[in-house]
């Protein structure tokens, strides 16, 4: 138990401290190779980089989730759209936030000034590079998609990734921004993901096997045979894994110690 505990402390901080490594070691040099690239492939990477843009899937997220509820009564696709939504906007009022008590400067700062560090509190879209709000939003879409679709979670994490790093190569971030921005996308959505597992939107009696999302990719998790009395999904304890024969034996035991009632069952 100690050291199942200790392996998941050491894989959530894995992303945060290679982030500070990231901002002591890595950042200023990388900044300065990528400003090496020529602007005929900047010009390609522009149209990439959008796609880190949040606008677009929230209002395309919003507008399928009311499909899904009032239309077409797929609650599994509702879920995921409703996931989707959430966790997009809380990552990126999260980014914002701290974008604006951080205040970090952006690579072109210090390519052109030399100026590399924090100016906290400051409205300037030159000083608000930590962390990335594009990452953040990529990131979000990518994992609440890949819960409701696991089979494309490989492709999904591979745009991700290609569209985050469009935002180091243009210098509008550091690789340690990036970073940070994944962490916070993977910290929200996964908490999405058990929220919006848990309800049905007033679909009663469509659950379907959403409970089991944080199942696939959260230690600790068991499958969910169903929905309570509330409709939430519960967790199962783990499978009887005895031989048949000693399962055969316990449950022939049970039945003779018990007496049938007036009504021909057994209590």
């Amino acid at each position: 138990m100690f050291r199942d505990r200790c392996s998941k402390i050491l894989a959530y901080a894995i992303l945060p401290l290679s982030s500070l490594l990231s901002y002591g070691l890595l950042d200023r040099r990388i900044a300065y190779l990528c400003a090496e690239i020529p602007d005929s492939v900047i010009d390609v990477l522009g149209p990439i980089t959008d796609f880190g843009r949040s606008q677009g899937y929230l209002i395309g997220g919003a507008l399928a989730a009311l499909v899904f509820r009032f239309v077409l009564k797929q609650p599994r696709l509702l879920t995921a759209a409703v996931l989707l939504v959430s966790s997009v906007a809380l990552s990126g009022i999260a980014t914002n936030v701290l974008k604006l008590l951080v205040g970090r400067s952006r690579p072109y700062n210090l390519l052109r000034h030399d100026e590399y560090g924090f100016v906290p509190f400051k409205i300037d879209y030159a000083y608000n590079a930590f962390p990335s709000g594009h990452t953040a939003t990529v990131v979000a879409v990518a994992l609440s998609l890949s819960f409701a679709f696991p089979r494309w979670r490989i492709p999904l994490f591979s745009v991700g990734a290609v569209v985050a790093s469009t935002r180091i190569l243009m210098n509008h971030h550091f690789l340690s921004d990036v970073i940070m921005g994944m962490v916070l996308a993977i910290a929200i959505t996964s908490t999405m993901a058990r929220w919006t597992s848990c309800r049905t939107w007033g679909l009663a009696g469509m659950i379907t096997d959403l409970d089991e999302w944080p199942a696939r990719s959260l230690p600790g998790y068991r499958s969910a045979r169903g929905p309570d009395s509330r409709g939430r999904g519960r967790l199962t304890r783990r499978p009887d894994r005895r031989p048949a024969a000693d399962r055969a034996a316990r449950g022939t035991g049970q039945a003779a110690g018990s007496a049938p009632d007036s009504r021909g069952g057994s209590r």
